[in-house]
């Protein structure tokens, strides 16, 4: 089950990370256990090693004594279980929210949830609005909103997304409308359909891998984003090629450390270079707005939470 979670008091919060749940039966367990307390299921399916780096098993779990942020971890294909989740955070009164990541993000079993409500095409968050599950995509616009507040303008320039799937398509999808001067996505999976969509709206070209060739099309100072979202990304043939071959651009890892050994290489060769944690605290504390609605749970600033965020990291 994993670490074990410090008890809450109104005078303590933990600073151990919750105990992962295996099965819906065990959040179903849980929850009677802790009547009293309102719920945000947090669904993935990782590795010990990627729920050891997950952080928000412990700042989630520090905003109220009335919350709680329970991780569940649920394998890639599990659509039973999915339909378990989804049917428990549908009639239970303490459920409020999920917060779902790959490979999770538009299942099967939440595209036909919301079939006939939603045209998302990717789903991390489900909100409950008066008993009734509501599908969002906030990851696109978490990083769209820290990139220009916090770095610039994404207009009249070359912007390279490096991964294009959970993350990466509704950020590539929200880019386009920001007028960039040329866009490439860059994935081993085939994005042609996507890159054909996205060319109605402006230059939009889809490659495997970043070849010379492609290397050539960049100009200026480019925009790289990466978005594969996996762990051992540091050997990315394509993000080390790029990094040492084109203008000293800017460079997002969205990965949500607080340092990243890519990132911190990156600097060192010139670019300005970042981690997700921005667009991350930024995304986790839309979502927390969004959930506590209606409810009567009172939210840290913005900037309290950022160093929660930061503590935990």
């Amino acid at each position: 089950m994993g670490t074990s979670c410090t008890s809450i008091s109104n005078n303590t919060m933990p600073t151990k990370k919750m105990p992962i749940m295996h099965s819906v039966e065990a959040v179903e367990r849980y929850l009677r256990t802790h009547g009293d307390r309102k719920a945000i299921l947090y669904l993935a399916h990782k590795d010990r090693a990627g729920w050891d780096r997950s952080t928000s098993r412990i700042y989630m779990n520090q905003i109220s004594p009335e919350l709680k942020y329970l991780p569940i971890d649920i394998a890639k294909d599990d659509l039973s279980s999915l339909k378990k989740v989804y049917a428990l955070a549908k009639h239970s009164p303490q459920v409020i929210a999920i917060n779902q990541t790959q490979p999770h993000k538009s299942n099967p079993v939440v595209k036909r949830l919301f079939r006939h409500t939603t045209t998302l095409t990717n789903i991390d968050t489900i909100i409950k609005h008066h008993s009734k599950l509501v599908p969002y995509s906030l990851n696109a616009t978490a990083f769209l909103s820290w990139y220009t507040h916090d770095v610039g303008s994404l207009r009249d320039t070359d912007i390279v997304i490096i991964g294009v799937g959970g993350t990466g398509e509704p950020i590539a999808r929200q880019v386009r409308s920001h007028k960039p001067r040329k866009l490439f996505l860059i994935d081993p999976i085939d994005k042609q359909r996507l890159a054909v969509e996205l060319s109605l709206k402006g230059a939009t070209s889809y490659h495997r891998t970043i070849t010379d060739a492609v290397l050539r099309e960049i100009d200026g100072k480019p925009v790289i984003i990466n978005a594969s979202g996996k762990e051992g990304v540091e050997s990315n043939s394509s993000i080390h090629k790029i990094l040492r071959s084109k203008g000293r651009g800017t460079f997002v890892d969205l990965r949500p450390q607080l340092k990243l050994a890519l990132v911190e290489g990156a600097k060192k060769l010139g670019w300005k270079a970042y981690t997700g944690f921005g667009m991350n605290v930024r995304n986790d504390y839309t979502f927390l707005k969004l959930a506590a609605t209606g409810t009567d749970i009172h939210l840290p600033s913005l900037s309290r939470f950022t160093t929660l965020v930061k503590k935990a990291s």
